[in-house]
């Protein structure tokens, strides 16, 4: 599970976002053995953008990615980071198996993303110094 708030110099957040992608026709073919590749390759990637994936779940035809952003991170961006490289790996390992069901690709071409906090609206008002009447209003 993540620290709640995160601080860097100028801002404190929480920034957390939970991905879902599913495969094509929800082929099953994430196998234990492929889904440690993507797992793997998956940790890669995060590593590589400083992102921190907290939690990952692969099972057959989809997985579960929640993930700790940064501020200046599209959350757009990373998903399609973390579903075109690895497509790209999963399609040069399997591509036998996706010819032979047809499949144009992994994944399917749409995914899920929703956000994951922990900070309560009470907290927030009260590192914001506001009144609860004017949290949210124009």
């Amino acid at each position: 599970m993540p620290e709640p708030l995160r601080r860097t110099d100028h801002v404190t957040f929480e920034y957390n976002v939970h991905l879902v992608f599913v495969t094509r026709r929800r082929f099953d073919f994430l196998d234990p053995h492929v889904s440690e590749a993507v797992l793997t390759y998956w940790r890669r990637v995060c590593t590589k953008y400083g992102s921190i994936a907290w939690d990952i779940e692969v099972i057959w035809n989809h997985a579960h990615l929640f993930l700790r952003l940064r501020p200046d991170d599209s959350a757009e961006d990373v998903t399609l980071s973390l579903m075109n490289n690895p497509a790209h790996f999963l399609h040069r390992r399997n591509s036998a198996v996706l010819r032979n069901k047809k499949l144009a690709g992994v994944w399917k071409p749409g995914d899920y993303a929703g956000t994951a906090g922990f900070a309560t609206t009470v907290q927030i008002q009260s590192y914001l110094g506001c009144e609860s009447e004017t949290v949210g209003r124009r």
